[in-house]
């Protein structure tokens, strides 16, 4: 994945930070980084990830739960 330069450091969450948001840990997002599961760039020993793209990823992890329980 190529990271948009254009981008500020404001839009981006580090793994840990989201971790913190969503009460899971680094690991957990590092991971779904790695599966693709979740859109984000490794720069050197750091994961990021936009916000934009934690949202809908939340977004669509919501939709599919309510899909499941109907």
């Amino acid at each position: 994945m190529r990271l948009d330069t254009s981008a500020s450091i404001g839009e981006f969450m580090s793994a840990s930070e989201l971790a913190a948001a969503w009460n899971v840990t680094p690991a957990t997002v590092r991971n779904l980084i790695k599966r693709r599961e979740l859109p984000g760039y490794r720069i050197a020993s750091k994961f990021l990830v936009r916000r934009a793209d934690a949202e809908a990823y939340i977004q669509r992890v919501a939709t599919q739960a309510q899909a499941a329980a109907a």
